[in-house]
């Protein structure tokens, strides 16, 4: 179909109230720098938010200012923005001024304290944004301190955040310490936080610690972490960690801190200590031997993960199997001594007749997935149907998707908590420098 045809039919489409066909007949008009037929269609078009903003564009491009800018005193919140950004964008001040006066339209306003910021006109912009700040308006304290620190004018913006922050507004504590750290002045921001309590403990712990008070800033999580917030036990093992107070961690995790206990568990998993895993795990720490297991399958340690499986770990005989797939018979014996295991009945019984069936055992196979079956899986069921249909011919048959060779457990996935606090963390060492990153 042509062009002269395709428009045709829309304008037929949209003489019948098809607005998506009269505002993509307007598009082309206008693309064709026929913009005053492209206003006509659009006027004649039902309204809707959609219509409304074509028209807005095209009577801008078209330069009829006067009728949008009769909208936008009108109430209409879209033909604001747009007049506004045009204005902005021509260095028109008086007429954005005018736009953004007489109601509450603090966007409007940072627009024009932003416009005149970059022209150069500083203080102008920063008047406009600090009288509505003074009103109460939202966002426009915020976008103030925003626009003194986008030009450089830290100790202006410090004053202002000064005395909200006297005012106990905790968002202006909070923000005032971060800029004053931000800027090297830290011993100011750390008092600034201890003014305010327990308001801003994990960014006053942070602070601490790239000082070297870290006996400070483990006060500062413990008493958090006493109140009963995760967050905090959760930072205050890994800050423990991440200063190499491993002793610290060890007594908290053997005082029953199933925190510490956990990160103590991670420590020594980084460390490849499996001696202290196992007399771990030995003793009945069964966070310990969460750990081990995938430690031993990823060491190859076949004969260790048999061993624990022995003394009943049946997480360690799934490990097992998934590391060495020539174990099917050890599994097996873990799948007949396994009771009600919860591993048992569900992955370890379906990863077993996957792998009996890619060896051609489908007799095997056959007698795990209906004892399976027989409990309700219907996975097993499905397995049942095709095994017994194997059996008879004795076709060696694996399953429809691929066995891979050997399949390691990855490393154990720790809850996510406070990221950017933790990446802190991480690169906090006895002498860091002023933020605890070392050159």
């Amino acid at each position: 179909m042509n062009d002269l045809r395709d428009q045709d039919e829309l304008r037929a489409r949209a003489r019948a109230g098809d607005r998506s066909a009269g505002c993509r007949l307007a598009e082309l008009l206008a693309g064709q720098g026929r913009v005053e037929e492209a206003i006509a269609v659009v006027r004649a078009l039902p309204p809707g938010a959609a219509v409304r903003n074509l028209l807005i564009r095209l009577l801008l491009r078209a330069g009829h200012i006067e009728e949008v800018r009769a909208m936008a005193y009108a109430g209409d919140i879209t033909a604001r923005s747009w007049l506004a950004e045009l204005f902005a964008e021509q260095g028109r001040f008086e007429e954005l001024g005018l736009l953004a006066a007489g109601r509450p339209h603090t966007s409007v306003a940072r627009l024009l304290a932003r416009s005149l910021a970059r022209a150069g006109r500083v203080d102008e912009g920063v008047a406009v944004l600090r009288e509505r700040a003074e009103r109460g308006e939202p966002y426009a304290f915020d976008w103030l301190v925003d626009l003194l620190i986008e030009n450089e004018r830290v100790e202006q913006a410090v004053a202002v955040l000064r005395v909200r922050a006297d005012a106990r507004d905790g968002d202006a504590g909070h923000r005032l310490a971060r800029l004053l750290a931000d800027h090297g002045r830290t011993d100011e921001a750390v008092a600034v936080l201890r003014r305010r309590g327990r308001r801003s403990p994990y960014l006053l712990a942070e602070l601490l610690t790239g000082q070297g008070r870290v006996d400070e800033a483990v006060a500062v999580l413990d008493t958090e972490a006493a109140a009963g917030h995760r967050h905090a036990m959760e930072l205050l093992v890994d800050l423990l960690a991440a200063q190499g107070r491993i002793d610290d961690l060890r007594t908290r995790a053997e005082a029953g801190d199933s925190t510490a206990g956990g990160r103590y568990a991670d420590w020594l998993v980084e460390h490849g200590a499996i001696d202290e895993l196992r007399a771990r795990t030995d003793a009945g720490d069964v966070i310990s031997s969460v750990r081990l297991v995938p430690l031993l399958a990823r060491r190859g340690r076949i004969d260790d993960l048999r061993e624990l499986a022995a003394a009943g770990d049946t997480y360690a005989g799934l490990m097992a199997l998934f590391t060495e797939l020539d174990q099917v018979e050890a599994a097996l014996d873990i799948v007949r001594a396994g009771g009600n295991d919860w591993h048992i009945h569900g992955r370890l019984c379906d990863r077993i007749v996957e792998l009996l069936a890619a060896r051609g055992r489908a007799q095997d196979a056959l007698a795990v997935a209906e004892t399976r079956a027989a409990e309700g899986d219907e996975d097993a069921a499905d397995w049942v149907v095709r095994l017994r249909a194997l059996t008879g011919s004795g076709a060696p048959q694996g399953p429809a998707r691929p066995v891979p060779d050997a399949v390691v457990p990855p490393e154990p996935r720790r809850r996510p908590s406070f990221r950017a606090f933790r990446r802190r963390v991480a690169r906090w060492r006895p002498g860091a420098g002023e933020h605890g990153t070392t050159p």
